[in-house]
């Protein structure tokens, strides 16, 4: 595996990629790839591609996935087929995005919107590590 931050640019890939960049031996990942794809190599991102809806459908290969809107919220997958489609609330302010299993993810809690500008964030902000150990 590669890591985007470093040398995508070298392999000639981004830091935006399918799922079977990551998961090659689970076949339902070469399946409707439009509706969920890995960012930054850490993070499952599954957007909302309709409108006016209030669930969706998204593909979980195997592993715990972590939620990052609510660190308690953990997708477990084991299944014998490789991964499993579960059915999700379609947040209207937000997009679902899951740490993917063995990550760690880097994150700045900007929520209340206070900070405008990058360096205000990296001064003012703490910067938190979430560890998925899966």
């Amino acid at each position: 595996m590669y890591t985007c931050l470093f040398n995508a640019h070298s392999v000639g890939t981004s830091c935006f990629d399918p799922l079977f960049f990551h998961f090659p031996t689970d076949d339902n990942t070469f399946i409707d790839i439009e509706s969920s794809f890995i960012a930054a190599d850490t993070y499952k991102v599954d957007p909302v591609m309709e409108p006016n809806v209030t669930t969706y459908e998204a593909y979980f290969p195997n592993g715990n996935w972590v939620s990052m809107k609510n660190y308690s919220d953990v997708i477990s997958v084991n299944e014998t087929s490789g991964g499993k489609n579960i059915t999700h609330t379609a947040p209207n302010d937000t997009v679902n995005v899951f740490l993917m299993p063995g990550k760690i993810g880097i994150f700045q809690d900007n929520r209340d919107q206070s900070k405008k500008l990058t360096k205000d964030m990296v001064e003012d902000k703490r910067i938190q590590l979430i560890v998925n150990r899966d």
